[in-house]
């Protein structure tokens, strides 16, 4: 095995066993030293990937944001299926994701999220590249208004996605998701018939 390839697969199980870790015992409660046993490797190694323990939980935090949108690409990989389905495929499928953490974590992740400059870099480039692949998908199907720009639609999402993903007591129900959709869908007015 090539030397930057051993180099990727140590990092990549560091990051694996940090994931596994943090979401078990919370980002507080997983000490560096437990992630590098996790991880099959000495502490020193471990340094030497990543400085700091934020290094390491923002590299978490990226990937559970990352494996929230492998669902709406699957979905977007069979042409039939309707934008508002597709649409619902995601925010049930994030709502549902969220539901397998605990609270306390994700009140962590929504902590990191808002103190780390690169994290809500990655986040808002990454979201943005995603609902926009979203909005053409609509807009090719004759499924979105075409008298919105992308901009404000943009903003719809965000906002959105925002109330979903924030970290509280009491997580959004599938009603609460539902009801969301139709108002993102269909405005205040509803459906016309």
């Amino acid at each position: 095995m090539k030397r930057e390839d051993k180099k990727a697969e140590t990092r990549q199980r560091i990051i694996e066993a940090a994931c596994e870790l943090m979401l078990k015992n919370g980002i507080q409660k997983t000490s560096v030293k437990e992630i590098s046993d996790g991880a099959g490797i000495s502490l020193v190694t471990l340094y030497k990937y990543f400085k700091t323990k934020e290094q390491i939980t923002e590299e978490f935090v990226i990937k559970l944001f990352d494996q929230e949108m492998i669902m709406p690409k699957q979905g977007q990989a069979n042409s039939e299926l309707p934008f508002i389905e597709l649409f619902a495929m995601y925010s049930r499928g994030s709502a549902l994701a969220r539901r397998d953490v605990r609270p306390e974590v994700l009140m962590e992740v929504s902590n990191v999220i808002q103190s780390s400059e690169r994290v809500k870099d990655y986040i808002k480039k990454r979201s943005h590249a995603f609902w926009q692949q979203m909005i053409d998908y609509g807009r090719n199907r004759g499924e979105i208004r075409s008298d919105v720009p992308d901009s404000v639609i943009q903003m719809q999402f965000a906002m959105m996605a925002d109330f979903i993903t924030r970290a509280r007591p009491e997580p959004v129900s599938d009603q609460e998701i539902q009801q969301l959709e139709s108002l993102m869908m269909y405005g205040l007015a509803g459906k016309q018939k």
